[in-house]
């Protein structure tokens, strides 16, 4: 290596030139090993942002106390997406001390978004005595955000006598969404009988979105023509999240008509999706094969798209094989791609390499790396790595670290190593995590 480019790679850590680099035992380190050699020199990085990451890391594979310690250095940090990033890791951590005492500051974190975190923390650590506590200290909190998340984080850990008595505390709060929330987690809890009389008083509120939950819940509970009233009411709400709710919600219900087939002309793609996610659930119905041929051609590209992904999701069969046909020859690259990873669900592999091969030379990086991940998910992955391996060193960070995180989706950590190894020394402390990233999944 010449003086020059030793000086560029002063900070990176000389012992970590090969990811077959022998500990002192003379054995070759393990992925994790080698995930643990990156993130041990990357501790000192003054950015907090790259420190939550490495804390997170530590706690997926294990190595516990030196997450709890880089959290509790980075708890109070000034930054809320830091402060996000410490509840994330938390959530990797089994129930301790050191965990309870950063749960307990950051319920009083002057962000919601922070405090809405730890709610949701609380119901992923299940029925512990100090995740109760903290809900119930948040359940009094002033944002309902934060309210709306306790409810929900209730219904994650089940029945017990205190989250009961969260429930009933909230189901008289004086916003409409915490309450169909509340009737949510009663659902989930199997206490159908007490979120019955709540969705009874909220079918009739003021607010849209509230009453599509409602009908939501209705049809979680078979409540069907409970459900089908507030819906049809809603087919023209003015806005176009509830629109796409009420779409989804048929696809839950199995009906296709006569409301998905108004819908599919909505003058909002946001909604004609919605559409065909619905489709998705819909089995053997004519009126989803008539939808599907009509989206085909819709002006937005990302409906299309999904269209392409419904197509694979139901099998290339019938009238779904002449939807794919039509669009691998479609204008948007995008598109032609979800087409690829449709043929690959059915095993289809000859139909889809040929699709993503005269695509890979695209000069969008972007799209490079999406044929890539194409490959991967099709199992055609000697021909991501080269698409890959060319991308090791692009001048721009961000892609390198994409070309990280996708490398971590190949299956096999020999074909993996030579993408990784290039990426190992880079320059960029973030990239280098996103090198740790990846290794842990093998």
């Amino acid at each position: 290596m010449s003086s020059n480019v030793s000086n560029q790679n002063i900070g990176v850590r000389p012992l970590q030139r090969s990811l077959d680099r022998l500990n002192l035992s003379g054995n070759i380190l393990t992925p994790k090993e080698k995930a643990r050699d990156i993130l041990d020199y990357l501790q000192t990085d003054p950015d907090p942002d790259i420190k939550a990451r490495i804390a997170i890391v530590y706690a997926k594979i294990g190595h516990i106390d030196l997450a709890r310690t880089m959290l509790e250095g980075l708890q109070k940090d000034l930054k809320m997406s830091v402060r996000f990033m410490v509840v994330d890791a938390c959530r990797k951590i089994e129930n301790s001390d050191s965990v309870r005492l950063i749960l307990q500051k950051l319920q009083t974190d002057p962000d919601p978004v922070v405090r809405e975190r730890v709610a949701d923390a609380c119901g992923e650590m299940g029925d512990s005595k100090f995740a109760r506590l903290i809900l119930q200290k948040l359940q009094n909190d002033l944002d309902p955000g934060v309210r709306v998340c306790v409810a929900e984080a209730c219904g994650k850990i089940r029945n017990s006598d205190s989250i009961c008595l969260i429930l009933q505390k909230l189901q008289t709060d004086p916003d409409s969404f915490v309450r169909v929330c509340v009737a949510e987690a009663y659902i989930k809890i199997g206490a159908i009988d007490l979120a019955r009389p709540i969705l009874k008083k909220l079918q009739s509120d003021p607010l849209p979105a509230v009453r599509v939950g409602v009908a939501e819940a209705y049809i979680k509970i078979g409540a069907i023509d409970s459900a089908r009233p507030i819906l049809q009411e809603l087919q023209t709400d003015p806005d176009s999240f509830v629109r796409g709710r009420v779409a989804e919600a048929y696809g839950e219900i199995g009906e296709a008509r006569p409301i998905l087939q108004k819908l599919q002309t909505d003058p909002d793609s946001f909604v004609r999706v919605c559409v065909v996610k619905a489709c998705r659930k819909i089995v053997n119905s004519d009126s989803v094969r008539l939808i599907l041929q009509k989206l085909q051609t819709d002006p937005d590209p990302v409906v299309r798209e999904h269209v392409a992904e419904a197509c694979g999701e139901r099998g290339v069969i019938g009238f779904t094989r002449l939807i794919l046909q039509k669009l691998q020859t479609d204008p948007d690259p995008v598109v032609r791609v979800c087409v690829a990873e449709a043929y690959g669900k059915i095993g289809a592999i000859d139909l889809a390499c040929p699709i993503l091969q005269t695509l890979q030379n695209h000069p969008y990086t972007e799209l490079k790396l999406r044929i890539a991940e194409a490959y991967i998910k099709i199992g055609a992955i000697a021909l991501a790595c080269p698409i890959l391996q060319a991308l090791v060193n692009h001048p721009d960070a961000k892609v390198k670290a994409r070309v990280a995180e996708v490398s971590g989706k190949i299956r096999d950590i020999d074909l993996a190593r030579t993408i990784l190894e290039g990426l190992q020394n880079d320059l960029d402390p973030g990239v280098r995590v996103s090198v740790a990233e990846a290794l842990i999944k093998y």
